[in-house]
């Protein structure tokens, strides 16, 4: 077995260095004369560029220099490479867009993503967001935030809530063999590294909205109330601890 293989345990030369908080980082670094770079991203999820004005930016006092996309393309810096792209079945390589590092006509950056839901847990303020065709993963894990849609009738109290009327309608199998996934979304990405420095948005969102909406008819006098998940005994809030809060302990919207 080779060393990284599945399941074999590496061992961590830098382990004893960061347990002992003397790990140097690029922010740690501070050197005569040195200068930052800023990177400058699009607010459209999707747009043409016609023109790239940097003149008023380099009249900026401290500003060194502004490169372009069409300074990347002059230089001959070519795309971004990567990984070695997988092969086909037919042993021919996998299609590769091009990727510069610096783009020069088209903003191709998805900043917002908005998804449904197929249930939200009022107990743990999770959500379970199932991908297959037509509901593609990728709108609730790249973007920078994501937005997801509940209507009143998708709230639960638990996920065995969910689980139990999913059996007693006879759907659960169905719906686990023909999906792709299923995921329980309860905030924004997270990740950590030894010294317990927390990151967010590295491996998804970096920003989390859940918008709570009433989905049943106008004139349905059993119209649905998120305060409903609180009325049994011995589930959520005391009485009282919700007089301060509107929808009877949800936001309309609210950010985890």
């Amino acid at each position: 077995m080779t060393r990284y293989s599945i399941s074999q345990p590496v061992r961590q030369v830098e382990a004893p260095r960061l347990m002992k908080g003397e790990g140097r980082y690029t922010d740690d670094i501070l050197l005569d004369r040195q200068a930052h770079a800023v990177f400058l991203r699009s607010p459209h999820a999707h747009a043409d560029i016609l023109r790239t004005d940097t003149s008023a930016a380099k009249a900026m006092p401290g500003v060194i220099e502004i490169l372009t996309g069409e300074d990347w393309a002059a230089d001959g810096l070519g795309d971004v490479r990567g990984l070695s792209p997988a092969k086909r079945r037919d042993g021919s390589p996998m299609f590769r867009p091009p990727r510069p590092g610096i783009t020069r006509d088209r903003v191709r950056h998805i900043r917002y993503g908005i998804t449904g839901v197929e249930a939200a847990m009022a107990s743990t303020g999770s959500m379970l967001v199932i991908s297959g065709k037509g509901a593609n993963r990728s709108a609730s894990l790249l973007p920078f935030r994501h937005i997801a849609l509940i209507p009143f009738s998708r709230l639960y109290r638990t996920i065995e809530e969910w689980l139990a009327e999913q059996r007693a309608a006879g759907t659960l199998a169905d719906l686990f063999h023909s999906r792709a996934n299923l995921t329980l979304i309860s905030g924004p990405s997270k990740s950590a590294d030894i010294e317990m420095a927390l990151t967010l948005g590295v491996h998804g969102p970096k920003f989390v909205h859940a918008i709570l909406f009433d989905d049943s008819p106008p004139d349905d006098d059993r119209r649905y109330r998120p305060s409903d998940l609180f009325e049994e005994d011995g589930f959520g809030p005391e009485e009282g601890d919700l007089d301060d809060l509107d929808s009877g302990g949800f936001d309309d919207e609210t950010t985890f």
